[in-house]
């Protein structure tokens, strides 16, 4: 599930569209719950971003680095910087990640960590918004563990997702449909999303296909293969392909 192992998870609405989907949650999931003392918040927060170890495919949240800066000088973080150590001027308010989004509700581009963001662990999310809360009107800003490399594998934060766009084998081009996903996403998820946006009839084979820009095309097979497996970037174009009723076959 997206969302789960605390209270405001639970009560928050999971999106049909993590990708771009990132406002929209309900006031009362943004209610905070009492917070411990300053001492124990950093405390806590201090280790578990110590012992934090990345896995493929557990989620870790983006947070505005100007709330985390914040956040960090209410509990005396940095020896260096103990001025409104526990002052109640120095609390910053709820979890707000607005700077980083657009209109639309989707991640700004060019975003770089520490300068403009900060990447926590599960745990370490959960406990600043059942603390302090999350800006009206926001969802978290998740996203996966992915493995990374050919010959010597290293584990990321898939920060950006890959945006390819979708047609219809004999479809107009204003039909195209551009989604994002992630690189660990496997084809047939693809595939689902594709049949699903097209209205194509449950009963209807369909089989992927990779258009190139000589308008050549190449079948893409293995369901269970990932974006990644199949060289998959943004802004490819995959096209759907739907069997007609009077084809024995493709």
């Amino acid at each position: 599930p997206l969302f789960r192992s605390l209270p405001y998870r639970e009560k928050m609405e999971q999106s049909t569209d993590e990708n771009e989907t990132l406002c929209g949650g309900s006031d009362d999931a943004n209610e905070p719950e009492r917070a411990p003392l300053f001492e124990e918040q950093l405390e806590t927060i201090r280790q578990l971003l110590n012992t934090a170890e990345m896995k493929e495919g557990d989620s870790w949240f983006l947070v505005d680095t100007h709330w985390f800066k914040q956040w960090k000088r209410y509990v005396g973080w940095d020896t260096w910087d103990q001025s409104v150590k526990g002052q109640e001027i120095a609390r910053p308010g709820s979890v707000n990640n607005a700077i980083m989004l657009k209109e639309s509700g989707s991640l700004k581009a060019h975003l770089t960590e520490t300068f403009d963001y900060h990447l926590l662990p599960m745990s370490a999310w959960d406990l600043l918004v059942s603390w302090f809360g999350l800006a009206e009107g926001q969802n978290p800003i998740e996203r996966k563990v992915i493995s990374q490399g050919l010959y010597v594998k290293h584990l990321k934060v898939e920060v950006y997702l890959t945006e390819i766009s979708l047609n219809l084998l004999g479809g107009e081009k204003k039909d195209e449909v551009k989604a994002k996903f992630s690189r660990a996403e496997k084809l047939r998820s693809v595939v689902e999303f594709a049949r699903k946006a097209f209205s194509v009839d449950p009963e209807k084979e369909t089989r992927l296909w990779n258009k190139y820009l000589s308008n050549s095309y190449e079948a893409l097979e293995k369901y269970d293969d990932t974006l990644q497996d199949c060289s998959i970037y943004t802004s490819q174009n995959l096209v759907l392909e739907v069997k007609s009723r009077s084809e024995e076959r493709f």
